[in-house]
C-alpha cells in the first residue's frame, strides 16, 4: 500500500517538475520574442544612423569641393 502511495507521490512530483518546465519554456519563448523585437528596433535605428552618417560625409565632401572651387575662382582674380 505504501508502495502505491510512494508511486503516486513520485508521479505528482514528476508532473510538478514537468509543469514547471513548461511554464519556464513559455516564459523563455515570450522573452525571446521580446528580445527579437528589441533587436529589430535597434537594427532599424542603427541603419538610420548609418544612412545619416553617409549623407553627412557626402555633404562634407560636396562642401569641401565647393570650397576648393571657390578658392580656385578667388585665386584667378
Amino acid at each position: 500500500m505504501s508502495s502505491d502511495k510512494n508511486k503516486e507521490l513520485f508521479l505528482q512530483q514528476v508532473q510538478q517538475i514537468l509543469d514547471g518546465i513548461k511554464q519556464d519554456k513559455e516564459q523563455l519563448g515570450q522573452r525571446c520574442v521580446e528580445e527579437r523585437k528589441e533587436k529589430d528596433r535597434l537594427t532599424t535605428i542603427h541603419l538610420d544612423l548609418i544612412d545619416k552618417q553617409r549623407k553627412y560625409y557626402k555633404t562634407v565632401k560636396d562642401f569641401q569641393e565647393e570650397c576648393r572651387k571657390n578658392e580656385t575662382l578667388l585665386s584667378k582674380n
